[in-house]
């Protein structure tokens, strides 16, 4: 038997797209992602239809005229239709169609899904870069395939990685995630010198590995010290940024590269405020990184507490009567309603103690042999830890009524039930 026989004959022909419909023995059911659909709408749009649909004859319209169903090509069939919906093509536009047999069409329709090899990441991200080479700019090439321009930069970034790396990722030496982590940085010279550090270890690289052996000397975006500079600030002044396209969320993705100007920066921004807190302390100094054992050189002077009003105090006492018949009550009669009572009055008593202790305030005499160390909090907020005395500054009976270790101040002892009252916290510790 002649195998020729058993290849259905088609021939090829245009069509006009108001005549063509969907066949039911199409093969793809599940409806394309919604960013995939409109990629390749805007591909037509741009480029027009590279690839045939593939279609049967299926009866006639109510003018007699022939209809075809497109047993293949159905994705690239609703873009056509959403395109001519739009207004972008007519209804009748032409339509390049390879017309086979009336049976065999879900075959047809197997077939071209089956076989079709889709182009490899790697090619299609050289593809991108070679159009931005040849001048198109970003914003174009996201226009032409339907897609963002953060997803245009992200492909530029990683066809312009370094060859070897490109061939590394098609020969599945290392995968798409690891090659992205290399793309964090555009030196090409960084990538291979990193790549030859890792690849002699014997096992596969990680994405995780390359991404912590290029950012290991720079300085994340969300630590405390680049905060208090800011990004902004700190780019102004020179300084360069390594920044993660593909990373989820950006503080994660950016780091600063010049550890020495970041911190010369907040060095001068602390000097400003130091200078500014000198008018007010007998000394102030600035200090980019503080620990506890450089405070603990120093006597400490602390605010004179303030009272809470009537109404604070009135408030107080209701929310600890109402905690401690919650606390009392018995395990079954819990609810949930009661639990978050019992979270709300919590928070409200530490929110009237910060409000009290936030009240605190230093006399004359505090400020005339106390000092102030101005600083950077972990959370990148400037941080001033007041009231520290110098061993040479020290009085000679720095107990006073009324302030910590006075026992005999009347005042005290309201103090303290208060403080047992609202369970005050102490600051954080500074830090970065």
């Amino acid at each position: 038997m002649n195998p020729s026989e058993k290849t259905p004959k088609t021939r090829m022909r245009t069509i006009p797209l108001c005549l063509l419909a969907l066949a039911p023995e199409n093969v793809r059911k599940t409806p394309p992602a919604a960013s995939a659909q409109a990629e390749l709408k805007a591909s037509i749009a741009a480029h027009g239809l590279i690839g045939n649909l593939v279609a049967r004859a299926d009866g006639k319209d109510e003018e007699g005229r022939q209809r075809y169903a497109v047993v293949a090509g159905g994705r690239r069939l609703a873009a056509l239709q959403a395109l001519a919906e739009d207004g972008a093509i007519g209804a009748d536009h032409p339509v390049p169609c390879l017309v086979a047999p009336r049976k065999g069409g879900g075959e047809l329709s197997l077939a071209e899904n089956v076989a079709r090899e889709a182009m490899h990441p790697a090619d299609q991200v050289t593809a991108f870069s070679a159009l931005a080479a040849d001048g198109l700019a970003v914003s174009a090439i996201a226009a032409r395939f339907g897609v963002s321009e953060r997803t245009v930069e992200q492909r530029l970034r990683l066809g312009n990685a370094a060859p070897e790396l490109l061939e590394a990722y098609r020969a599945g030496t290392i995968d798409l995630e690891t090659l992205k982590a290399f793309a964090v940085t555009t030196d090409r010279e960084r990538q291979l010198a990193a790549y030859e550090q890792v690849s002699g270890h014997g096992y596969r690289i990680s994405a995780r590995q390359v991404i912590r052996l290029l950012t290991e000397e720079r300085v994340p975006a969300g630590s405390g010290l680049a905060r208090f500079v800011g990004v902004d600030d700190y780019e102004a002044a020179g300084g360069a940024v390594l920044r993660d396209l593909f990373a989820d969320e950006e503080e994660r993705g950016v780091w600063l590269e010049d550890p020495a100007l970041l911190e010369e920066l907040a060095a001068k921004k602390l000097k400003t405020e130091a200078d500014a807190q000198s008018k007010r302390w007998k000394w102030a100094e600035a200090r980019i990184d503080v620990d506890w054992n450089d405070v603990a050189r120093f006597g400490r002077i602390r605010p004179e507490p303030s009272e809470p009003t009537a109404e604070e105090s009135a408030e107080i006492d209701r929310l600890n009567e109402r905690q401690h018949d919650l606390a009392n009550r018995d395990e079954e009669d819990w609810t949930d309603e009661l639990e978050a009572e019992t979270a709300t009055n919590e928070a409200r008593i530490e929110e009237i103690g910060e409000g009290i202790e936030a009240r605190a305030q230093f006399r004359p005499e505090d400020h005339a042999i106390a000092g102030c160390i101005v600083t950077i909090g972990r959370d990148g907020a400037l941080q001033r830890i007041e009231g520290l005395v110098r061993p040479e500054h020290m009085p000679k009976n720095p107990i006073r009524p009324g302030r910590q270790g006075a026992g005999s101040s009347k005042a005290r002892p309201e103090r303290l039930r208060a403080s047992r009252k609202l369970q005050w916290k102490p600051p954080p510790a500074p830090g970065r």
